[in-house]
């Protein structure tokens, strides 16, 4: 399946404004600070936020014009939450392309001059065991290969194999995004609502 990629960025003992200067020097490649729009967030009390647009206009690779957004996660730590398209929408390779894009362009620089490091998750192809153990994918595949699909968990068998892949997943401390998981349930032939559901 394709999910949309995550990109945190590790800042060690370099503050959120130290890592703002260094990309906003580094800034090329189709894309700049957009200032004004990073005011207009603040003013609504959403705290520290950067703003990076790129201009599909001006490449041939990417068309899609959109605004990387960047806020702080913690004291040592930032994260892409989100690219925006100025128009229409962003499909999972749109998006993951230009988060790419701004990984090579633009936080590869700042990284190697603040001396930080950055992690982007997988943004191919990913598979259930991506973010699950065997045991706990082996249980949820159990569970959807069995379950009447129109009622979710409801039959008691249905509920109990749900209950073991929870609890599985628990055990395991697995980071499964519920984002993730409702789209692998469609994919398997869940409907949206009892996707939603479980």
């Amino acid at each position: 399946m394709k999910v949309f990629g995550d990109l945190v960025i590790n800042l060690g003992e370099v503050s959120f404004e130290q890592l703002s200067e260094s990309l906003t020097v580094n800034v090329h490649g189709g894309w700049k600070r957009n200032r004004v729009v990073e005011r207009r967030l603040t003013t609504r009390d959403i705290g520290a936020s950067l703003c990076f647009d790129f201009d599909g206009k001006a490449n041939r690779e990417l068309t899609s014009s959109a605004n990387l957004w960047i806020f702080p996660k913690n004291h040592n730590s930032a994260y892409v939450s989100n690219i925006v398209p100025k128009s229409g929408q962003l499909d999972t390779d749109a998006y993951n392309a230009l988060l790419i894009r701004f990984c090579d362009d633009v936080l590869s620089l700042a990284a190697l001059e603040l001396g930080i490091t950055f992690n982007l998750s997988k943004t191919n192809e990913v598979g259930l065991r991506d973010y699950v153990s065997n045991e706990s994918a082996s249980a949820l595949e159990a569970f959807s290969n069995s379950a009447n699909k129109s009622t979710g968990s409801s039959h008691p068998r249905d509920q109990e194999r749900w209950f073991s892949f929870i609890i599985l997943h628990h055990i395991d401390e697995g980071a499964l995004p519920t984002d993730v998981l409702k789209k692998w349930l469609l994919e398997d032939g869940w409907d949206p609502d009892t996707a939603l559901d479980l």
